[in-house]
Parts: structure tokens; sequence; C-alpha cells
């Protein structure tokens, strides 16, 4: 083992927790360090909790303990990967390079990495896709703070230039979700304007679910009394859409 991760811990805990390590302590010593990681003040145990107690009960003042990395990209185990998940909070790109490793580095497959972290598979395949999103990607959506789901869609951009732009874009403009897609459909198929209209080029491939919204607004409005009319033409390679509504009622004549 590293002897620059070893160290010596001084603990003050109440005897209690451990006793079934204590008998295996007594019998072979502490075969398995504890992990840690540094707080500001001190450090704070990761894994290993009930070995530590068993220690206690046995009378020891000190035991070694590896330090854990504070990168990700610095662990050198699926364990302690699975330990820095389990035990800290991480943001998502960095939970996002820490899931992607487990399978890269450790070849841990994505079931396992679901079951032990609770996450589902289609979860994780979406984190490790992240962690593919090119550098210069990835700082932007740290700097910028942009969330999770910004970094999904980005994922689908085949063009990396294309990606950082739509990225700087949604944090300058403060697009939401639908916008940001969007962009990225627009962006794969390469319409025109994609790249520099000031407006959101829609790349939506089938109207159904658009159509369904609308003519559910329609009922709703004439179940709260405002009579509403909406007309369907079908055309050559499309549709002609007329909604029609009294805005103000006629005033009766005395």
């Amino acid at each position: 083992m590293d002897q620059k991760l070893l160290i010596l811990v001084t603990y003050h805990a109440k005897p209690g927790r451990g006793r079934e390590f204590l008998r295996e302590i007594e019998k072979h010593g502490l075969r398995e360090t504890i992990l840690v990681r540094a707080a500001s003040r001190g450090y704070i145990i990761v894994v290993g909790k009930r070995r530590l107690m068993a220690c206690r009960m046995r009378g020891w003042r000190e035991i070694p303990a590896r330090v854990q990395p504070k990168d990700v990209s610095d662990m050198t185990s699926a364990g302690e990967i699975f330990a820095a998940l389990r035990a800290r909070p991480m943001g998502y790109l960095d939970r996002a390079e820490a899931t992607n490793r487990l399978t890269a580095d450790f070849g841990v497959p994505r079931a396992a990495i679901a079951q032990q972290t609770g996450d589902s598979a289609a979860h994780v395949l979406s984190r490790q896709r992240i962690a593919t999103l090119d550098d210069r990607t990835r700082d932007i959506l740290r700097q910028e703070r942009l969330p999770e789901r910004v970094a999904e869609a980005l994922t689908r951009v085949v063009d990396a230039e294309s990606r950082q732009r739509i990225a700087l874009r949604t944090a300058k403009e403060r697009l939401d979700i639908r916008e940001v897609e969007l962009f990225v459909e627009a962006a794969n198929r390469r319409l025109p304007g994609a790249k520099h209209s000031g407006k959101v080029v829609s790349a939506v491939r089938d109207a159904r679910p658009y159509l369904n919204a609308l003519r559910e607004v329609v009922a709703q409005m004439n179940e709260a009394g405002l009579p509403v009319r909406f007309d369907e033409a079908q055309e050559d390679g499309g549709m002609t859409l007329t909604i029609r509504c009294r805005t103000r009622r006629r005033r009766s004549q005395p």
C-alpha cells in the first residue's frame, strides 16, 4: 500500500458498536485499514466505523487509515469509488466521472453500479454519457451551474462545437429544457438558421402530442363556458388548424 495514504487517526468514540469485529481483530489484528477523507477540522470516516469501534473496545488509541483522494480520477479501486459515491455529496459531473470510471477502468457492469448506488440502470447510462462530453462543454456546465437535464440533452449533440454553443446560449439566455432540446435536434439535423438564428428552430418530428394538447385545451375552454371551435383540415403534406373563439359576449338589445 502507498505509504503516503497511511495516517494515524486518534478517535474519542464511545464503545458499543463493532462487537462483531472485536473477535476478529483480537485474533488477526486490523487486517483492513479504514478509509477517511479530509475535512475542515481533522478527518471524517468514510468506510470502517464498526472496525474503528472494535479497535476502541480493544483499547487501541491509534490505528492506521487511508486518506480518500479528493479527486475521483485519483482513486485506485472500484471500492474507493463506490465508497465515495455513497458517503459524500457530489455534483452530477463528479458522479458522472466516478460512474464512468467504474465501468471503463474496473469493468463493473451498469446493473451492478445501479444496485450499489440505488440509481436506475438508465440513470447510470445517462451519467456515463455525460462523462464522455468534451472538456470544454463540461467546463461550461460546471462554471455556469447548468442542471443535469441540460447535460443529458447535450450528450445527443454529435458535434462538439455545437454542444459548446448550445451550452453557452443556455447559460446566457436561461433557456428552459424544451428550448435546449429543440436546439439539440436542430444542430443534429443541420437546419438552416440553427447556428445563427435568434429564434428557436423547430425540429419536431411528430406533431401529434401538440395536436392532442391543443384539443385538450379547447375542450377545457368549452367546459368552462367559453365557446371555442377547433377545425382541422387535411392537406397535401400537412394540415390546416383553425381556432375560433369569441373574446367578448354581445350585449343583448333592450
